[in-house]
């Protein structure tokens, strides 16, 4: 997932040509946008 752009509990970013946004706490802190993200998640 490539990050567009960055706020500091959200991230909206692009996967597969979609956007996509990603919610959670702190974590767009340190995120550059144009850099990869690797999403984790436990469900």
């Amino acid at each position: 997932m490539r990050n567009v752009k960055k706020y500091n509990n959200i991230i909206l970013a692009e996967d597969s040509g979609h956007e996509v946004i990603a919610l959670g706490k702190g974590i767009g802190f340190q995120a550059i946008p144009g850099t990869e993200v690797e999403m984790n998640y436990t469900l």
